[in-house]
């Protein structure tokens, strides 16, 4: 496990805008300019895309190819952008003020701003992995409402068992926004039985509200906020002590 980065395995952020939105070739040239120094590795591709309506009664189907925009830097992080949405996907996270700059910055090159989304949504993925100890052995790292079900296990169902996972829904903060709460043992070596001391921590907070992007900011700030707090209660006092409580402020 690595405490540089709050065992966050990857971070994404999610733009899914309301209408077909055209970003200019010239701009797109520029954005990936301007982000030389930090996503130089530059891809276009297309993806097919089919539209089904139905007019006077009867069923039309519209095809069309959607370029797809990919800007790549050294460390495996990524922005997507297409005509239905623009993506950051974020594998060495340092900071949220760090991450939320440069999103702010990508949005200003890329010229949107008042485009209207259809759904917003940021997501932390945590992977603990643990060297040493049984892989059922979670008391102080994880808060013990979550670990529970394990002691609903005997032995001889602990060495059958192939994936433990849990799910949380919540919709109580605001009436627009949500957030799914994905936890548990994942297992890497699924369908095999569980052998390593893993564990997922995974929020996925999100509105399908339709917002501009310039509302966006306020609800990213909410959604990293409500996430955090979530995450600080899903702990032990082992793994925050393994994290480091200056690490742990940065997220």
């Amino acid at each position: 496990m690595s405490s540089s980065n709050n065992c966050l395995e990857n971070v994404i952020l999610r733009f899914d805008f309301n209408d077909n939105i055209i970003i200019p070739e010239d701009v797109v040239s520029t954005v990936g300019k301007e982000l030389s120094n930090d996503f130089s590795k530059y891809e276009q591709s297309e993806r097919n895309d089919w539209k089904v309506d139905i007019q006077s009664g009867q069923l039309v189907t519209e095809h069309r190819k959607i370029k797809i925009y990919t800007f790549k830097n050294g460390l495996g992080d990524s922005i997507l952008l297409d005509t239905n949405a623009l993506t950051f996907n974020i594998l060495n996270y340092s900071s949220y003020s760090e991450f939320i700059s440069h999103v702010k910055r990508t949005i200003s090159l890329l010229q949107v701003g008042n485009e209207e989304l259809k759904r917003l949504g940021l997501r932390y993925i945590n992977h603990i992995k643990l060297k040493e100890g049984s892989p059922f052995e979670w008391e102080g790292y994880i808060a013990p409402p979550l670990i529970q079900n394990i002691d609903f296990l005997d032995d001889t169902d602990r060495n059958s068992l192939s994936r433990n996972m849990g799910q949380m829904l919540f919709n109580k903060y605001d009436p627009d926004r949500y957030l799914n709460f994905i936890y548990g043992m994942p297992n890497s070596e699924f369908p095999n039985k569980i052998a390593k001391r893993e564990f997922v921590l995974d929020y996925d907070c999100y509105t399908e509200s339709n917002i501009n992007i310039n509302e966006a900011y306020a609800y990213i700030t909410s959604f990293h906020d409500e996430i955090k707090r979530m995450f600080v209660k899903s702990i032990g006092d082992k793994l925050r002590t393994k994290i480091g409580e200056d690490k742990l402020c940065m997220i």
